[in-house]
């Protein structure tokens, strides 16, 4: 169910502190335990031995991973009754104890240079719409307003209904999306989801959000959605975490975020503990999804987190014994998002998304798939391959909404693959594995000490070279001030007198010495 605008509180949010009276605050909330929580759930109510944790959650995840493609298989696909009939087919089967809807693209192929090269969904849209803005004469100012309409009063777009589970394959059955719409409610209970609710409010009545912007988020849209929910500029922003290159420098070195870098100092503890606690418990569901959806590519997404740099590594913030899997996490307050590609994000890598908080709308579009998605509302949790395709939000009224989002740059997955092709080099060059793993292998990381035990290359002796006599030395200088002297003098030497010269120039000091007794 949505939000209801009778439960909103006519006050507005509690401004975020600053200053000594917010580092004062910070303090005490630290010392009163708050953010704190002594239990930290796991998915579906599921307990693990300590002892085979890893293999106990792995065995959940394919148990369930086999469960899902037993239905998919078994399902009855039908193109659907819609003017995408031709390229779409869907199928409704029952899943443990819910329903999921499934929908088959046959023209979209995640394993293509273009996945959406073949597919003339959007291109039908688009031109529906701009015979629509013809009959109707409509204007818009900038995209985000074509947008809004195109989402909520065009009929242009499919609506998904939000009662179920959703399923977008493509034609070889490779997942492009997968929605829950009661995701944290469904993994945890209601309790755990009103407290996060609740956490999240505490949380950023002591910290402001960073102001970081970007193309994703204009300045037009954010202030018209300040206006829209009556809160101010301090309230609404973005915070990162986790570790990545440089903007605009894929090439630099890798390093945390300037957000991370504040768990450091004593203030940051009550942001440690918000993350540890509600942003922990939201990665342990994601990577719970992402574990039965795709394992293969959650292993390569763990093993670019386990070699990147140890030191630019987020602090960590899930169980001891959970591996991790993500390394940037994005948290949005109270944003508007415009259409847009993750085109920093892993190239065809799955988003992981939640949102909580006390709000109506913000419903998920996906234009190339022709799609809207209502489900997609506080407590949800999404995943999708955010770098291929365009999505945006629809706007939202409500008191507060937080997204977090959970991905890996695409640049530290290459900087990842160059370290392993230098260390197959290094290898077939004759090295040996403990050379590979002792070398240094960025300019951020420290040298380390030489090993006795290390093989050694044998140094080539250098090549004696000749230095010519203080006779040799003392002719040449007279031959070269007499050359300069007299430019003919050069030619009109005997033959005898240049193959003499000759000899002492190649001949070593003996031999040279030995020839001028002679003569």
């Amino acid at each position: 169910m949505d939000y209801d605008d009778s439960e909103l509180s006519d006050s507005p949010l509690p401004v975020p502190l600053d200053g000594n009276e917010g580092r004062d605050a910070r303090r005490e909330a630290v010392l009163d335990g708050c953010l704190q929580w002594k239990r930290k759930p796991e998915p579906h109510g599921l307990k693990f031995p300590k002892r085979s944790y890893i293999q106990s959650w792995e065995a959940v995840e394919a148990r369930t991973r086999n469960e899902l493609l037993d239905s998919i298989a078994n399902a009855a696909f039908k193109p659907i009754g819609h003017e995408d009939g031709d390229e779409v087919e869907d199928a409704t089967f029952p899943f443990r104890d819910d329903h999921v809807l499934c929908e088959r693209f046959l023209k979209v192929d995640l394993a293509a240079r273009e996945p959406f090269a073949a597919s003339q969904i959007q291109s039908r849209r688009d031109a529906a719409l701009l015979e629509l803005g013809r009959n109707r004469q409509l204007t818009f100012n900038d995209q985000n307003e074509r947008n809004e309409y195109l989402a909520s009063s065009s009929g242009l777009l499919r609506s998904i209904p939000q009662t179920c589970m959703y399923i977008v394959l493509d034609k070889n059955d490779k997942v492009l999306v997968h929605l829950d719409p009661l995701g944290v409610e469904r993994a945890f209970g209601r309790k755990v989801k009103t407290r996060m609710e609740r956490d999240g409010i505490l949380f950023y009545y002591h910290k402001k959000p960073e102001r970081n912007f970007n193309r994703r988020h204009a300045s037009n849209s954010e202030a018209g959605n300040r206006r829209r929910n009556n809160l101010l500029e301090s309230q609404c922003g973005t915070d990162h975490y986790g570790h990545r290159h440089p903007t605009g420098d894929p090439y630099g070195v890798i390093s945390e975020t300037q957000d991370s870098e504040k768990l450091k100092n004593y203030d940051g503890q009550l942001l440690f503990h918000y993350l540890k606690n509600i942003v922990g418990t939201i990665t342990r569901l994601l990577d719970f999804e992402f574990g039965f959806l795709d394992p293969e590519l959650r292993g390569q997404y763990r093993e670019v987190y386990k070699k990147s740099p140890e030191a630019a590594r987020l602090l960590p913030t899930n169980r001891p014994r959970h591996k991790e899997t993500y390394c940037f996490r994005a948290l949005l307050v109270n944003m508007p998002t415009d259409e847009h590609k993750d085109q920093n994000d892993w190239k065809g890598g799955l988003t992981g998304l939640v949102q909580i908080g006390k709000f109506n709308g913000a419903a998920m579009v996906l234009k190339q798939l022709g799609i809207i998605l209502p489900g997609y509302r506080s407590g949800a949790s999404l995943q999708f391959r955010g770098s291929i395709l365009s999505h945006y939000i629809t706007e939202w009224r409500g008191k507060c909404r937080y997204a977090f989002d959970h991905t890996t740059h695409e640049s530290v997955r290459q900087y990842v693959e160059r370290k392993k092709a230098r260390k197959r080099l290094r290898a077939m060059s004759g090295g040996t594995s403990e050379d590979s793993e002792s070398a240094r292998e960025e300019s951020s990381e420290p040298p380390e000490p030489d090993d006795p035990d290390k093989p050694k290359r044998a140094v080539q002796p250098k090549q004696a070279v000749n230095k010519p006599t203080a006779t040799k030395r003392k002719r040449l200088s007279k031959t070269d001030a007499d050359s300069d002297t007299d430019p003919i003098a050069e030619h009109s030497a005997t033959p005898a007198c240049r193959v003499k010269l000759t000899l002492e120039c190649k001949l070593p000091p003996t031999a040279a010495a030995a020839t001028e007794e002679d003569e």
